[in-house]
């Protein structure tokens, strides 16, 4: 597992993790981030998730967010 540079969590992070979480125990597999944009769309459409936005929550992408969340790192990782 890496090292996530450190981050402020803010009430999107959380919402953000949430989601993973979410999407995680819903399909039992850690979603890409194109996935859980998608997934947001339809549980929290208020977020207004895209890729712009996701990676200015978590700059190091999908395996900075899946490392906070405490879910194992997305299989389509490199």
């Amino acid at each position: 597992m890496t090292k996530a540079s450190p981050i402020n969590l803010t009430a999107n992070h959380l919402l953000v993790i949430e989601l993973l979480k979410n999407f995680y125990q819903e399909y039992n597999i850690t979603p890409s981030t194109r996935a859980l944009i998608n997934y947001a769309k339809n549980k929290a459409p208020d977020l207004c998730l895209d890729s712009i936005m996701f990676h200015e929550l978590f700059p190091d992408g999908i395996t900075q967010a899946c490392e906070i969340s405490g879910l194992p790192k997305s299989p389509r990782c490199l």
